[in-house]
């Protein structure tokens, strides 16, 4: 990996720290901290494309498009999450931003493998678990119940496609299909965590922490496999 990408790196791994504590002592900052480091992993997916392999693949600019759509629905679900009580038009916004995201990472996703039936089975599962929250009252979709179930197809499709394609270059590219494969999961694993933070009927502390660090990290590792792009 280049050396400017592995200094862009340590910044973002200090400003992930920085968020974390904004997020525990710094309330108010809370929506420029989420910016500021959302901001970073698009100008680090730019640098990975730009000093990566000369070999131009034309669907770079879905991962581009996706990943600012990441950062609009991390500012958006920043300013909803200045008070106590999260807003629900911030809310609504960031999460209708991070679905059209997934779209994109899907997108792009199906550029390497085509569509399969195994594709839907994931999806259907995490579909099917919501639903069965829903009903055991552990999670209260309430108004959101449609965005939720859509919402959750989409992540489970992207998740479940990534590791596919993963698997597919690993032979070539071993160290892009890790950067991938594990991108998606923690970024699956934060969408779960962020099911309970915002709707779950019992909900603890350390799942905005987790809910943040799993998300930051996996954004990232999506976004640098644009130097192999």
């Amino acid at each position: 990996m280049n050396l400017i990408i592995l200094l862009v790196s340590v910044l973002y791994l200090i400003g992930l720290g920085v968020l974390l504590w904004v997020t525990r002592y710094k309330r108010r900052a809370y929506a420029r901290a989420k910016g500021a480091l959302s901001c970073l992993f698009v100008v680090a997916s730019l640098l990975a494309f730009w000093l990566g392999s000369p070999v131009v693949f034309s669907g770079f600019w879905l991962l581009l498009v996706a990943l600012v759509l990441c950062m609009a629905g991390d500012i958006l679900l920043g300013l909803a999450n200045r008070t106590k009580v999260p807003r629900a038009k911030p809310f609504a916004g960031g999460a209708a931003s991070f679905l059209l995201a997934h779209v994109f990472f899907c997108l792009l996703l199906y550029q390497g493998a085509p569509l399969h039936p195994v594709d839907f089975i994931l999806p259907a599962l995490l579909v099917l678990a919501l639903f069965l929250l829903g009903k055991a009252d552990a999670v209260r979709l309430k108004k959101m119940w449609l965005m939720g179930y859509v919402y959750t197809f989409t992540v489970g499709l992207m998740a479940c496609k990534a590791v596919q394609v993963a698997i597919k270059v690993w032979p070539a590219l071993p160290f892009a299909s890790a950067l991938l494969a594990l991108g998606a999961i923690l970024f699956l694993i934060s969408d779960i965590i962020l099911l309970f933070l915002y709707f779950g009927t019992i909900r603890h502390k350390w799942m905005r922490y987790a809910n943040l660090s799993t998300y930051y990290v996996g954004i990232y590792l999506i976004a640098l496999t644009a130097y192999w792009m």
